[in-house]
Parts: structure tokens; C-alpha cells; sequence
């Protein structure tokens, strides 16, 4: 006579600790990417916030802001920083003489640099622009 074999259904101790482990592994790695993400989340919220001054800085010029050539600095409300920076634009192209002729047009290069730190650590975004004015007669 043969004795009959009865199966057991169940995990064997080993394979619970193992499982275990493999879990215990993966919620410290999710765990670590976790307690990083506030800070990543401040960098780029204040990435943003430096975009969008500086995107509102540079919209304002020509229009708010006076097309002068030189440098302005300046803190907004919220206590973002900015810098405008404008000065008259040269191609380095030499002129033929066909455009020897007074310009009807100047080109200034504009360049707005915006710098916001909330959180403890400050972000900057630097935007370049180009703008035309009248040339005076």
C-alpha cells in the first residue's frame, strides 16, 4: 500500500519572509521619493513664480515701462526680485549702401531676469526679448 498524500495550501515561513522583505524594500524606496517631493515641489513653484514675473516684466516694457536704454532693479509686492536690462541692438552686419538711409525703426534687446525665493530656496528665470521703437525724426 501506498500512503496517500494530502496537500497543505499556505506559504511556507520562508516564502512569507521573503515577501516581507520584498515589501520592505519597495515602501523605503516610495518612501524616499516621497520625502523628497515637498522640496522639488518649492523649486519649481518658485521657478514658476519667476517665470511668470518675468514674463510680466517683459510684457510691460514698451508699453508701462519706458523703451530707455540702460539697467533697472526693483522688487515686486510679493518681494519677487527683477532686473530689466535695455540696450540698443547691433547685428554686427555691416551696412551696404543701400542702408546707409536713416532707420525708420531702432531694435533694443531687452533682457528681464526675475528671482523668487519662497521656501528657503530662490529660483531665477532670464527671458531676452527683442523690441522695435520709432526712430526719433
Amino acid at each position: 500500500m501506498t500512503p496517500k498524500r494530502t496537500s497543505m495550501a499556505g506559504f511556507t515561513l520562508i516564502e512569507t519572509l521573503v515577501a516581507f522583505a520584498i515589501l520592505g524594500l519597495a515602501s523605503g524606496v516610495i518612501m524616499s521619493v516621497i520625502s523628497k517631493n515637498p522640496i522639488k515641489i518649492a523649486h519649481v513653484e518658485n521657478l514658476r513664480h519667476a517665470t511668470a514675473a518675468a514674463q510680466s516684466l517683459l510684457a510691460s516694457v514698451g508699453n508701462e515701462q519706458a523703451l530707455n536704454v540702460g539697467t533697472r532693479r526693483g522688487q515686486m509686492s510679493d518681494g519677487t526680485g527683477w532686473s530689466l536690462a535695455i540696450q540698443s541692438y547691433d547685428d554686427g552686419a555691416e551696412a551696404d549702401e543701400d542702408s546707409k538711409k536713416a532707420p525708420v525703426t531702432l531694435p533694443y534687446l531687452i533682457t528681464v531676469t526675475a528671482t523668487s525665493g519662497v521656501g528657503g530656496t530662490a529660483e531665477s528665470a532670464t527671458l531676452t526679448s527683442l523690441r522695435l521703437r520709432n526712430a526719433p525724426p
